[in-house]
C-alpha cells in the first residue's frame, strides 16, 4: 500500500468525528457519480435522501479549511530532496450561463469556445514533481465592471497565489503560459530570486547581440534546414533571460513556431522539456470540468460553491495517487474503472476510504 496514500486516508478517516462523515461522502459521490454533481442529481442518483448529501454554510466553511489543509499535506509528502517539484497556474473558464444570483460570476474569454462566456474565471495553483499533478488553492477574476474597486489584473491574482504558496509548499520553479509574459511577472521573479519558464508572444520585442526585433523577426532566432529548437540569450525589458524558438505540429498537420522565455540555462531541447511540464494542468482543467463536475454545482452561496471546487481538487489529488499506485496512464482511466463497476442501490458505506482509493 502506498504510504502517501495511506496517511490520507488515515487523517481523513480521524477527522470525520471532528467535522462530519458527508466530507467523506461527498468526494465518495463525486467520484463514483456518473450523472451531474449538484446536491440532486447526485442524492438521487444513487439512492440517498437529498438531507444526507446537502452541506450546510457552517460545513462547507468546515470542509474548505479541511480539504486546503489536506492537499498542502498531501503535497509536502511527495517531496523529496531531488525533486522538489514545480509550481503551475493558470485560469479557465466555468460556464454558468444561466445563472443570475450565484456570486462571483463574470464574463471571460474563453480560450477553448473562442468566445467570451458567463461564469467562472478561475485560476488554479498547481503542484507537480512530472508524474502527478496536485492543485491546492485557487482564485476568482472577474472583470473590471463587475469588480469595481475590488478589481485585479490576472497577473496580479497568479503573484497573490505564489507568494501565499511560498511559505506552504517547496518547490523549483514556476510554469505559466503566454497570458502572463509581462515586465511586471518578470519583476516580479527576479525579484523573489524565482525560477520561471513561460511561453512568450511573438510580437514582444527583445535586444539580442545588440539587434532589437519581434521574436518573430529575431535573426538570431531563425531555424535552419532540421532545426526543430533554438535557444539564445537576450534581453527583455532590462532583464536577462533565454528565449527559445521550437517548431511543431499543429491539429491540422502544418507547423507553427513558438517562443519560450526562462531565466534558467538550459539547452533547447532542455527548455521544450521543462515547458511540456505544464500540461498536467491542463489534464486537470478538462478531467475537472467533463468528469468531476467542476461547473455543476447551483448554490447561490459563495462558501458552498467553494466547498465543490475543492471537493473536485481534493479528488482530483486522489486519483493521481490512485493512478501511480495502480500504474495507470491517466486519471480518467481510474474514473472509468470506479464508474464501470456495478453500483449497489444505496452507496452510504459500500465503499471504505481503503478500497476505494486503494485496490
Amino acid at each position: 500500500m502506498n504510504f502517501a496514500i495511506q496517511s490520507v486516508i488515515n487523517e481523513a478517516s480521524n477527522v470525520t468525528q471532528k467535522i462530519s462523515k458527508k466530507f467523506l461522502l461527498s468526494i465518495e459521490l463525486l467520484i463514483c457519480t456518473p450523472g451531474r454533481k449538484n446536491y440532486a442529481s447526485m442524492a438521487r442518483w444513487n439512492g440517498l435522501s437529498y438531507g444526507n448529501v446537502y452541506l450546510t454554510d457552517q460545513e462547507a466553511i468546515d470542509h474548505i479549511d479541511y480539504m486546503r489543509k489536506m492537499l498542502l499535506a498531501t503535497i509536502n509528502q511527495q517531496v523529496t530532496n531531488d525533486n522538489k517539484g514545480i509550481l503551475l497556474i493558470d485560469f479557465t473558464c466555468v460556464e454558468k450561463p444561466f445563472s443570475q444570483y450565484i456570486p462571483d460570476v463574470t464574463y471571460d474569454y474563453d480560450s477553448c469556445r473562442k468566445r467570451v462566456e458567463k461564469g467562472f474565471s478561475l485560476g488554479f495553483i498547481a503542484w507537480s514533481n512530472g508524474k502527478i499533478c496536485m492543485p491546492f488553492d485557487f482564485t476568482l477574476w472577474r472583470r473590471k465592471k463587475d469588480a469595481v474597486d475590488a478589481y485585479k489584473t490576472k497577473i496580479e491574482l497568479a503573484k497573490e497565489m505564489i507568494s501565499a504558496a511560498e511559505q506552504k509548499v517547496p518547490f523549483d520553479g514556476v510554469m505559466l503560459d503566454g497570458a502572463f509574459a509581462s515586465k511586471e511577472m518578470i519583476q516580479f521573479f527576479f525579484d523573489k530570486n524565482m525560477r520561471f519558464t513561460m511561453r512568450i508572444p511573438c510580437n514582444r520585442v527583445v535586444t539580442v547581440n545588440k539587434n532589437s526585433n519581434q521574436l518573430r523577426h529575431c535573426s538570431e532566432l531563425t531555424l535552419t534546414r532540421n532545426e526543430r529548437a533554438k535557444t539564445v540569450q537576450g534581453w527583455y525589458k532590462n532583464f536577462l533571460c533565454y528565449f527559445t524558438v521550437e517548431k511543431r505540429k499543429t491539429k491540422t498537420g502544418g507547423y507553427e513556431q513558438v517562443y519560450i522565455v526562462s531565466d534558467v540555462e538550459r539547452t533547447p531541447k532542455e527548455h521544450v522539456i521543462a515547458y511540456t511540464k505544464r500540461w498536467p494542468q491542463e489534464k486537470f482543467h478538462r478531467t475537472a470540468k467533463q468528469y468531476l463536475g467542476l461547473g455543476d454545482c447551483q448554490s447561490t452561496h459563495r462558501n458552498k460553491q467553494h466547498a465543490h471546487i475543492f471537493s473536485v481538487m481534493y479528488s482530483y489529488a486522489l486519483l493521481e495517487l490512485m493512478k501511480i499506485a495502480k500504474r495507470k496512464n491517466s486519471v480518467e482511466e481510474i474514473l472509468h474503472g470506479i464508474r464501470h463497476q456495478k453500483s449497489p442501490p444505496n452507496i452510504s458505506g459500500y465503499r471504505d476510504w481503503e478500497t476505494t482509493f486503494m485496490a
